[in-house]
């Protein structure tokens, strides 16, 4: 059931000329809690929102997954609910659809049968909402996805560590594995997966980050095949304990924008560091450091990215606009009353551009935790222009000073000029102009006088016709 969170967004946002467009706010969920709140858009129109539920009073015995399908407003068309036998404490890892319309949900959980330890369930559902297979996979440890993208081939690509081993593998629509390869970090550690994306150079394939423990002190970015095969290593130096979390491609192999534990940063298409940045909010009420969870291109060439703020209330949802070179364009922080908000999907609107958003929220207005969605209208930022004038250039002025008692200057510049001569006081204020004349190019210049002009410092202006400014700084004793 969709509910509007009773308890308001106050959006605040960055500077007096952005006006903050929350379009559509909603809750999801019941008495009992709901968790996650993963997004994905669906081909047919709207969006499909995935979390679990525990119904009040059987708790984690009787949690199932939670599939929220509503319109391009947000409004719930239809809510399903799936048991996995044995399961208990799912944890939803990622969701992607396919060309079909068929959308396939990563997750694990608690296994009754083996002792508790998570075993791994991808779970794939028809565009109705209906489970067309599971697949689990379990192993003497826990078993779980890190990531999930739809491939360039059309199936789904997927990383995780299944069967005490980190893996890359990559399952087609029926359910069936058909590329799968061990990531083992060295001989001595069998190390760690964590987040996968799509080579942006060119090349095909993809990209992981593998690290010598599951967060530990070293990391690589390994690149794959479309079969799998790893034919690529990429050092990446920082601290082992920064995870990535979203990764966005860049146009024109422009690289790649990541979260990277909370910070923005950039990678060139070969993966080396541009630069990275740390997030700061302030509204003249509240200031502090924002997190970046998740990242999405812009057709404009920007980026959108939703994140955390924190104040002394709780988690707030964090937007910002930015640009490639990590220009913050526009931000905003959702304040509610009480309670605390969890950002896990972000997706872009293609028609319009809009930034749809969603998650979990704390002392929720349903009871509990419940699922939300929110759509944001984009921010318009004009395009930079180019200055009125190329650049500036010296204008040759002689004798410098001008003695007391002598009024002519000389002055030279490298292009016929066009347009007055101005002379200017230390405050800006106009005091002379005289006509330029096209000896001001020749080798004994054009000559002006500055009789009746005052002692003191000023600046002499003029222009070509290209529109090129020509400044030279005038003493007069």
């Amino acid at each position: 059931m969709k509910r509007i969170l009773c308890l308001f967004w106050l959006v605040v946002v960055l500077g007096p000329p952005a006006i903050a467009q929350l379009l559509y706010q909603r809750v999801y969920g019941s008495a009992g809690d709901e968790s996650w709140g993963y997004l994905t858009p669906v081909r047919s129109g709207g969006y499909l929102v995935v979390g679990t539920q525990q119904r009040l009073p059987t708790g984690p015995a009787d949690e199932k997954l939670y599939l929220v399908r509503t319109n391009a407003q947000g409004d719930t068309l239809w809510t399903r609910r799936h048991k996995l036998p044995g399961f208990t404490g799912i944890n939803v890892h990622g969701i992607c659809e396919n060309a079909a319309g068929q959308v396939l949900i990563a997750a694990s959980g608690g296994d009754l049968n083996v002792g508790f330890l998570d075993q791994a369930m991808l779970v794939l559902l028809s565009p109705q909402g209906d489970t067309l297979w599971t697949r689990k996979t379990g192993g003497p440890t826990n078993d779980f996805y890190s990531s999930l993208l739809l491939g360039h081939d059309g199936n789904f690509v997927l990383t995780g560590t299944l069967n005490t081993f980190p893996q890359w593998l990559k399952v087609n629509a029926a359910g069936q594995v058909v590329a799968q390869t061990n990531i083992i970090y060295d001989a001595a550690e069998t190390g760690g997966v964590g987040s996968l994306f799509k080579d942006n150079s060119g090349l095909g394939g993809y990209w992981v980050v593998n690290y010598k423990a599951v967060t530990g002190s070293a990391r690589k970015f390994l690149h794959l095949t479309e079969a799998g095969v790893v034919d690529q290593t990429k050092p990446l130096y920082g601290s082992g304990y920064e995870l990535i979390y979203a990764v966005a491609p860049l146009p024109n192999n422009g690289g790649y924008l990541m979260s990277v534990e909370g910070k923005l940063a950039r990678f060139t298409s070969a993966l080396d560091t541009v630069w990275t940045k740390d997030l700061r909010y302030s509204n003249g009420v509240v200031s502090g450091f924002a997190s970046a969870q998740l990242v999405q291109p812009l057709s404009d060439g920007n980026c959108v990215l939703a994140g955390q703020f924190y104040d002394s209330g709780g988690y707030r949802v964090y937007l910002a606009k930015v640009s490639p070179a990590g220009q913050v364009l526009r931000d905003t922080v959702l304040f509610r009353g009480g309670g605390s908000e969890t950002v896990r999907g972000l997706a872009v609107e293609p028609a319009t551009g809009r930034y749809v958003f969603s998650g979990e929220t704390a002392q929720g207005p349903r009871g509990g935790n419940d699922l939300f969605l929110g759509i944001h209208a984009p921010w318009r930022v004009l395009p930079a222009r180019a200055p009125a004038h190329l650049y500036t250039a010296p204008l040759a002025a002689w004798p410098i000073p001008v003695a007391s008692g002598h009024d002519a200057l000389h002055l030279r510049a490298a292009q016929p000029l066009a347009g007055p001569l101005t002379l200017c006081d230390a405050l800006g204020r106009q005091v002379r102009t005289w006509p330029a004349v096209r000896a001001a190019t020749d080798a004994a210049g054009q000559e002006v006088s500055l009789a009746g002009v005052p002692a003191g410092l000023y600046l002499l202006h003029a222009t070509d016709a290209a529109g090129r400014r020509y400044v030279a700084r005038v003493l007069r004793e």
